[in-house]
């Protein structure tokens, strides 16, 4: 009996660090994933930096925006515009094609914005969101970031490797 439960243990240790290697490689491809495809027919990723769509949409949540003509949008669509170097998430509330412009009003706002967003601001609309991801994104894009996924990568394979030594030894 001493004897089974000795080999049970020896098998079962590596398949657990085999298990938690490919976890975190996994976890690595799908934090990279979104960012590899980037830009990707007409989509790219964005971090929710203004409060305006809340609850809807939180602050700090991760977007796909898909890059529309200005004149695709419609009444209740959730954009995002630039102005002054920002980029900001709203939701459309009225258009005045005439004057080539959105009048826009968040969900967390109790009435329509009185700066007007032209055409020419129009990034794309949201598509769909991931609350609390966008920072997250946004730190794999700094050098910290690059390094935590190297560190991460590094530990994923070792972890691997050290359970295929200990598969060989058993």
């Amino acid at each position: 009996m001493k004897k089974h439960k000795k080999k049970r243990g020896r098998t079962l240790a590596p398949a657990f660090l085999n298990v938690i290697g490919l976890l975190l490689l996994q976890i690595v491809l799908l934090v990279l994933l979104p960012m590899a495809i980037q830009n990707f027919k007409g989509y790219s990723l964005h971090n929710v930096e203004n409060g305006a769509m809340e609850p809807t949409v939180l602050r700090g949540s991760l977007i796909i925006v898909r890059n529309v003509p200005a004149e695709e949008v419609q009444e209740g669509d959730v954009i995002l515009f630039a102005r002054e170097g920002k980029t900001l998430l709203s939701r459309v509330s009225k258009i005045h094609p005439e004057v080539g412009e959105y009048i826009m009003q968040g969900d967390a706002e109790a009435q329509e914005d009185t700066v007007h967003v032209s055409f020419e601001q129009l990034v794309g609309r949201m598509t769909w969101h991931i609350p609390s991801l966008g920072p997250v994104m946004v730190l794999m894009t700094t050098p910290l970031g690059k390094l935590y996924m190297g560190l991460i990568i590094l530990c994923g394979f070792l972890l691997i490797i050290v359970a295929d030594r200990l598969r060989q030894a058993a």
